[in-house]
């Protein structure tokens, strides 16, 4: 007598290699799995033992089938029957209690039999209904090799690596995946719906590291080999096709159970919004104790095809045994009704053959679960053809074929396009359905992969940084990770961008996530040690010409970021503080900080060489030392007032030893010219606001105006570091207003006069800019109009002004070539019927008028503003006024008062009175 034997145990206890042993040890046999996904991963594993030759796979839409086929791998609904195999074996036999399928392996425990052998691999909660139904069974008990034990809840972005984080609906899943995506690199998805090269694609990539984690349903629960250390419940609760309702714990058990394999040890317990599990229930799921099965679902199988309601009637049959109970209503069942109820149909299965064809077609699976009336439209058509033309329409078949054949599309649109062409294949694997099967088994095969192939992509792409994978699982092997460098400064290490390194500063690339950061961050300091050595030996021996600064105190190379000014003791020494990273090491940063300082402190070398020179000249003592002190803390430029009396105690000896340093004393500044360079007025205005401690530096003005507008919110000590003085609503270049008080010297200030076009010229200005510009230098400006003398064609033209007009560089003799403004005053008319609205005749008749200013000596008023305080003339003066009321400034040449008469003066060549030469015979004009 053929022996029988139950084979149960909780998880990981081998039953189902056990069974493969058992079958290869007979010349034939058959194998019943619950997951396609399952019995294709026995298949492979059963090939590889014996060829693909005598190796069979049966599932409800592929079928492999030799010619000298001696095992059969099959999913328990597709099991042959009748073939007489020495072996039969049926996996989770405990399945004989779930609601939709468990009447398929009632039946298989009822009914099939090895000739020799016959095994039924399970849940020890079978032992008692086993015993019940199968006469004389022996039952053999295996433990499980590895502990299992309860962790408790976790969060997601504390999960254990190696763990699979299971849950019960596809938008639960996926957004676990995402999740864990941006907080873990990545997760691979295992769902009963994939197809099998689909998961085999997903599993690879978990099983070789190239994710840590799994998102997975309940299918992993089903003996799928999984190297997994941890499960983690996202939910408690599932929807069994009827209804809602929480897990059993036995269920809960056989998920659980997929932690740990082999002899390693194994964790559960729960996370994101699922409870802790009971105390009770977790201790139950760790002993293994489960409440037996009482109950059996099952349908006869005892089928009556004489009509329709005859087989609706055998379907529905009741059973009396304690141990079964009577199925509820299947899809293939509900299927037959309604096609039933269909008079057309009805008519056409009128005979025996007829009803078991269209018992056949109602069991074709809802692969589509769009809705049962589109279901029972589809096997209407089905049954219709096969019904009329012995066959399915080949070209309605390759039309439902083509439609699905697309590789595009999201993950949902690839999943429901998988569902669809499982109808299909389906379809193409039953015998004799259509003419050409074979062609359409294959073409219906090519598809599925292609789809497969497709979704495995889209998963992949949107569940899995492939970065982060690969540096993860090369960190984990330990081995050294190959960067590059392009010239761009982006890093890519073992082929996978990561970032770019600016400097020797990595920036990571902001796609990653917080736990993902890490893991980049890690690969590529490891991987770019090296190229951060380099780089400091080619930063350390580059020329200064590739370095420089920036109006906010940052120090670049190039274009990079290399550090930033900070301050120091002196205003002309301040300090560097180079951007390096801590992981570049001591060593590197020691030396990018070191060459940042030599540069900066060689610029500021050249750039304010004269004033250096000067503070560092003993040569000069007491007042000159003193006053040059003051110059070289003003980073020489100094408004005359704020230092009238340290200049009148100067003697002209004292002035001679600063004038060999290249000071000028200017009758509003005292300034250095060659320091209103833009170089040094630039680094000028940096050192300072490092200086002061400012948040955002005032920038200095573009290089070549003579004037630039006032903004109010930029203080007066900004104008004076950039060369500038205000006046009125426009500051002008200290150097150009210099040469304009030469120009006012020789002017009558006290009678009136009238801008000539040098000054407009100097100044580079309208006349009304001009007039603004005076009253802001402490002149009155009378505006008048008189009729324009109109210029012969042979007569000279006076040349317009023209503002911010571009000046290279000061006007100070120096080696610099200077590009002064050209073109003189630009005259401004008034149109007189614009003024007069009576003024509406003939434009011709009426005269052109001229505008024209008169400028008075108005005296400086304001204690504060664009105009100098005092007097800063030879002698000095008061804040407000000078000696003996409101008189002009005058300049170092200031001498007696000048006498008037009805002539025009005779204009006399202005004597430079920076000149040492011309000091001599100004004294002597004095005292003659």
């Amino acid at each position: 007598m053929p022996g029988i034997t139950a084979v149960l145990g909780p998880t990981n206890t081998g039953k189902t290699h056990y069974a493969i042993e058992r079958m290869l040890a007979h010349r034939t046999g058959v194998i019943g799995l619950p997951l396609r996904l399952l019995a294709r991963e026995i298949y492979d594993r059963i090939v590889v033992l014996r060829g693909p030759s005598v190796v069979a796979l049966v599932t409800g839409e592929e079928r492999i089938v030799p010619p000298r086929t001696q095992y059969w791998v099959c999913t328990v609904e597709a099991m042959p029957e009748g073939i007489g195999a020495d072996f039969v074996a049926i996996d989770e036999i405990q399945l004989c209690a779930d609601p939709e399928r468990g009447h398929v392996f009632t039946d298989r425990l009822l009914n099939m039999r090895g000739l020799h052998e016959t095994l039924f691999m399970g849940s020890d909660t079978m032992r008692g209904a086993i015993a019940g139904l199968v006469p004389k069974v022996q039952f053999l008990r295996r433990e499980r090799f590895s502990r299992l034990t309860y962790a408790g809840s976790k969060k997601l972005s504390r999960m254990p690596g190696r763990s699979a984080i299971v849950g019960f609906s596809v938008d639960n899943l996926y957004a676990i995946a995402e999740l864990m995506r941006r907080q873990k690199g990545g997760v691979a998805v295992v769902m009963g719906a994939l197809s099998p090269r689909t998961r085999n694609a997903q599993v690879e990539m978990y099983q070789n590291g190239d994710v840590d984690y799994l998102v997975a349903t309940d299918a992993i629960g089903m003996g799928l080999n999984l190297d997994v250390t941890h499960v983690a419940f996202s939910a408690l609760t599932k929807f069994d096709g009827r209804r809602m309702r929480h897990l059993a714990p036995n269920e809960l058990g056989q998920i659980a159970g997929r932690a740990g394999r082999y002899m390693t040890d194994g964790s559960f317990g729960t996370t994101g919004e699922a409870q802790p599990l009971e105390a009770d229930v977790a201790e139950a799921i760790m002993e293994h104790r489960f409440a037996p099965i009482r109950k059996l679902n099952w349908r006869n199988d005892k089928l009556r095809f004489g009509s329709i309601e005859a087989l609706v009637a055998s379907l529905e049959a009741g059973v009396e045994d304690q141990w079964l109970m009577k199925a509820r209503e299947a899809d293939d069942l509900a299927a037959l009704k309604d096609l039933g109820a269909d008079p057309v149909l009805a008519a056409r299965a009128g005979d025996a053959r007829s009803v078991r064809l269209l018992w056949d077609v109602c069991r074709v699976p809802d692969f589509r679960g769009i809705s049962q009336t589109e279901h029972a439209t589809l096997l209407t058509s089905l049954f219709t053809d096969l019904h009329e033309n012995g066959q399915v329409r080949e070209d309605w078949f390759a039309r439902q074929v083509k439609r699905i054949d697309r590789s595009d599309g999201e993950i949902d649109t690839l999943s429901k396009r998988l569902a669809y062409i499982r109808t299909w294949t389906y379809v193409a694997q039953r015998n004799g359905w259509l003419r050409d099967q074979d062609h359409w088994r294959g073409e219906t095969r090519a598809v599925e992969d292609r789809l497969s192939d497709a979704l495995h992509t889209a998963l992949t792409k949107r569940f899995v940084d492939r970065r982060t994978s690969v540096l993860l699982r090369r960190l984990k092997q330990k081995e050294s990770l190959v960067a590059e460098v392009n010239e761009k400064g982006e890093v890519t290490v073992e082929g996978e961008f990561v970032g770019r390194l600016e400097g020797f500063r990595f920036k990571q690339d902001g796609a990653s996530s917080p736990e993902e950061a890490k893991t980049v961050q890690s690969a590529a300091m490891t991987a770019l040690a090296p190229e951060f050595h380099l780089r400091a030996d080619r930063f350390y021996n580059a020329p200064d010409t590739e370095l420089d600064f920036t109006e906010q105190g940052g120090l670049m190379w190039g274009t990079t970021a290399i550090g930033k000014l900070v301050k120091g003791d002196d205003v002309l020494r301040p300090r560097v503080q180079a951007f390096v990273d801590d992981e570049a090491g001591t060593e590197v940063a020691e030396k990018v900080t070191r060459r940042l300082q030599h540069f900066i402190d060689r610029k500021v070398a050249a750039l304010f060489e004269p004033m250096i020179a000067m503070q560092r000249d003993e040569t000069m003592t007491g007042l000159p030392r003193g006053f040059a002190f003051r110059l070289v803390e003003a980073l020489g430029v100094i408004p005359r007032h704020e230092v009238a009396q340290e200049v009148k105690e100067l003697d002209q000896d004292a002035r001679g030893l600063l004038r060999k340093h290249g000071v000028r004393f200017g009758q509003f500044t005292i300034f250095m010219p060659l320091l209103l360079k833009p170089a040094p007025t630039r680094l000028r205005l940096v050192l300072w606001s490092l200086f002061e401690g400012l948040d955002e530096f005032p920038e200095s003005p573009p290089p070549g105006l003579v004037t630039i507008p006032v903004v109010g919110t930029v203080g007066e000590k900004v104008y004076t570091l950039s060369g500038y003085r205000q006046a009125g609503s426009r500051a002008i270049r200290i150097d150009m207003l210099e040469r304009l008080a030469d120009q006012l010297r020789a002017q009558d200030t006290k009678g009136g006069f009238e801008a000539n076009p040098d000054m407009l010229s100097i100044t580079g200005m309208t006349l009304v800019q001009f007039a603004d510009l005076m009253q802001g230098l402490g002149y009155k400006a009378e505006r008048g109009e008189r009729v324009k003398v109109k210029q012969t064609p042979d007569a000279p033209r006076d040349a317009g002004a023209t503002t911010e007009t571009p000046i290279e560089t000061p006007a100070e003799p120096s080696n610099e070539t200077a590009r002064e403004p050209t073109g003189g005053a630009e005259e401004e008319t008034s149109d007189a019927s614009a003024a007069d609205p009576e003024a509406t005749g003939d434009a011709a008749e009426a005269p052109e008028m001229d505008v024209f200013y008169t400028f008075t000596w108005g005296g400086f008023a304001r204690k504060s503003g664009p105009a100098p305080r005092g007097r800063p003339g030879k002698g000095g003066g008061k804040p407000n006024k000078g000696p003996k009321g409101n008189k002009p400034p005058r300049g170092d040449g200031g001498g007696k008062a000048k006498s008037f008469s009805s002539r025009p003066p005779k204009k006399e060549k202005p004597i430079d009175p920076d000149n040492p030469f011309a000091q001599a015979l100004m004294g002597l004009k004095d005292k003659s």
